[in-house]
């Protein structure tokens, strides 16, 4: 839900590990367990690459805008 309505990856990853925690604790009766906490695991380690990159892109966007904004004033204005 955080992720589909409020694009808060860092929230959604905050969720994933208490679902982790919970899950660590539970008795269930089978090897779901395990498999459980393995997927939650993996879903975390996705999340957690997705929020990097799209930080890592915002920054870089940043930075072009930032650069490009400086070379028009330049060929404008020198």
């Amino acid at each position: 839900m955080e992720i589909e309505e409020f694009q808060n990856y860092e929230k959604a990853l905050g969720a994933l590990g208490e679902a982790y925690k919970v899950l660590s604790h539970a008795k269930l009766p089978d090897d779901s367990q395990e498999m459980k906490m393995n997927d939650v695991k993996t879903r975390m380690m996705l999340v957690k690459k997705f929020a990097e990159a799209k930080a890592s892109v915002s920054h870089q966007l940043v930075f072009i805008h930032t650069v490009s904004h400086k070379n028009c004033h330049f060929l404008f204005w020198p």
